[in-house]
């Protein structure tokens, strides 16, 4: 989204860093807004019912935004995914009057996101796959570091590529066109900010710190920087992502628990199991009491190691990583998986040039 609108008003763009959106986030990045402003991003995030309110309320946006629902913070849900669509449709009571709610139409709570929206006065657009949806995306190819898809939304429809791996990507591309496309007052003006969004999105050159960054390392290592975050689908996502590296490489996903997710965390830990069998990865590390659960369920002749903190498992790491290897590191902030992509980085650092 920044980039997208940076492309249409450059200098009258403003965004939240990082992710600076939480009670204090939010209204610093309020704060540091300048008078001229014509675009503003703000991301406002929860792990419990009632966060979102307020700071939608202080933000007061014209578009709002839901990417997904998923099982993330569920330890925190009496009523589980449900109670987590309920907290994320919280952004939609902070609308102004005629805003626009982009919700995911493909999602099993659709509906529910829908009603909210509706119940507050807001025009509802949808993204995804699904045909029946105002945003379409059509996924062409996906490659370990881009993908390919097609946007169609009346009357525009165009190609576009996103220099990142993972499915999602294009989902969230949709869904920041779609925002542009309600951004744009003047339709005469769309076609052109359209055309400006996508090639911003194609030349985006770095995805966020532990968000999928890669980096080629000495010995013809490759390294997926995924440290920052981790829950059932977003692992399974970048599972999806290093599989798509060539057989001829061995795939490591190096894995640390997932957070906050209070009783369902041993069978959403287990449930892993699958997609790295379906993934063909060759080996897996696990570190943290939760991950434990799944490393006990992977067959004997993936299984790395397993070790309590990613302190412990470092050393064992730096043994095991042979010439050429693909290594996929993920896992909830509190796992500090950076230990390891930094201790990577430091021990096979490229010369300079």
């Amino acid at each position: 989204l920044r980039a997208c609108f940076e492309a249409i008003a450059p200098g009258q763009t403003h965004a939240s860093v990082k992710s600076y959106n939480n009670p204090w986030g939010v209204p610093l990045t309020l704060a540091w807004m300048p008078a001229d402003t014509r675009f503003a991003v703000f991301e406002i995030g929860m792990n419990h019912a009632g966060e979102i309110t307020p700071l939608t309320k202080m933000v007061r946006p014209h578009v709002a935004i839901v990417t997904s629902v998923l099982p993330v913070h569920i330890g925190n849900f009496e009523d589980g995914i449900e109670g987590i669509a309920k907290a994320k449709a919280e952004i939609f009571v902070g609308l102004e009057d005629g805003g626009t709610a982009i919700i995911p139409g493909d999602s099993d709570h659709a509906a529910l996101l829908a009603d909210v929206a509706a119940r507050n006065g807001a025009r509802i657009t949808r993204f995804g796959e699904n045909p029946d949806n105002e945003h379409r995306v059509l996924i062409e190819a996906v490659a370990p570091d881009r993908l390919r898809g097609r946007y169609a939304s009346e009357p525009e429809q165009f190609a576009f590529d996103v220099p990142m791996g993972g499915r999602p990507n294009a989902a969230n591309a949709v869904a920041a066109f779609a925002a542009v496309f309600q951004c744009v007052a003047d339709r005469s003006d769309c076609a052109d900010a359209m055309s400006k969004s996508r090639d911003a999105v194609s030349q985006l050159s770095l995805a966020p710190q532990g968000r999928g960054q890669v980096f080629a390392l000495a010995d013809d290592l490759v390294l997926i920087d995924e440290s920052y975050n981790a829950n059932p689908a977003s692992v399974t996502a970048a599972v999806q992502t290093l599989a798509l590296y060539p057989e001829t490489k061995r795939r490591l996903a190096v894995l640390g628990d997932m957070l906050e997710l209070g009783t369902h965390a041993r069978a959403l830990h287990e449930s892993l199991a699958e997609p790295l069998r379906d993934a063909g990865i060759d080996l897996v590390y696990c570190c943290g009491p939760d991950m434990k659960a799944l490393f006990e369920k992977l067959p004997v002749e993936v299984r790395g190691a397993w070790t309590p903190t990613s302190a412990d498992l470092a050393p064992l790491l730096l043994k095991a990583v042979r010439a050429g290897d693909v290594i996929m590191v993920k896992g909830s902030l509190g796992s500090k998986m950076a230990l390891l992509t930094d201790a990577l980085k430091d021990r096979y650092a490229k010369a300079p040039g």
